[in-house]
């Protein structure tokens, strides 16, 4: 998707590409966007996708994950079923390395 700017759906959750920006619709007709995403390399040398945000100088900037975040908690937030679908099963491991 991110690298063919191509429309897709999953499940119920639609995306597309417009205008240098992803758009996620989620049910119910919830919308998401990302600036500038593409695939990049995350620090353990893998594929990973990133977008532009405003960061903690107040400008424009790639948005990756701060090294000071403790794993426990942002897998906590990643394993949450959402409320429009709350019998999906979401299992997150996540471990910190220099």
């Amino acid at each position: 998707m991110i690298t063919q700017c191509i429309q897709t759906k999953v499940c119920r959750i639609h995306f597309f590409y417009k205008s240098g920006m992803l758009f996620i619709k989620l049910p119910p007709s919830r919308l998401r966007s990302y600036v500038k995403p593409r695939i990049g390399e995350n620090q353990y040398g893998g594929k990973s996708v990133t977008y532009e945000g405003v960061g903690s100088t107040k400008e424009w900037e790639r948005i990756e994950c701060s090294p000071d975040v403790d794993p426990d908690v942002i897998c906590k937030q990643m394993g949450r079923s959402p409320d429009w679908m709350p019998d999906i099963l979401l299992r997150v491991n996540g471990y910190e390395t220099d």
